[in-house]
């Protein structure tokens, strides 16, 4: 064989273990990388929950300090007309000529479902009063005559209800 064979040899197999050679490397960084990324993601992960927990905590911290606030009070009256419920609504004033259902958001919070239905069924006036009496009796709406829990019937909507009198 001649030397410019065995030079053109010697070069193909350096340039042929080279490539495998870094190819092995580029699988152990590829690996290493990907070990990192999971890490990060991991790590990403955690401290988001941390936030979202931070930010729940935030809002439930101006449910219960808000009305205590001025403007608050300017806004929506005495903050001793106020009973904080924290679910669904965050609090019912009890006004001499109103009463106020008032949800706190804060940050880019939104109404749930359950509260967007709770505020639909207000603004429709889909509002009553019941009266039970601590032996379960209720209070009838038209006449407040007392029923008995066991003789209650629903009625259709447009139908007055029927009670039995004890």
């Amino acid at each position: 064989m001649t030397l410019d064979f065995l030079s053109a040899l010697a070069i193909a197999i350096s340039i042929v273990v080279g490539f495998v050679l870094q190819h092995k490397r580029n699988k152990k960084l590829i690996s290493l990388l990907s070990d990192k990324n999971r890490k990060l993601d991991k790590h990403l992960a955690k401290k988001t929950s941390e936030l979202a927990s931070v930010r729940v905590k935030h809002g439930q911290a101006w449910e219960v300090f808000l009305p205590l606030m001025e403007v608050f009070e300017e806004e929506l009256g005495d903050r001793n007309e106020a009973v904080f419920l924290g679910q669904p609504i965050d609090l019912i004033y009890f006004k001499q000529d109103e009463i106020v259902f008032a949800e706190v958001k804060t940050g880019n919070s939104r109404l749930s479902q359950r509260q967007r239905n709770i505020k639909k069924l207000v603004q429709e006036g889909k509002i009553r009063w019941a009266e039970v009496n601590d032996d379960l009796r209720f209070a009838s709406p038209a006449t407040d005559q007392i029923n008995s829990v066991d003789t209650m019937t629903t009625q259709p909507k447009n139908e007055p209800e029927k009670h039995s009198q004890e």
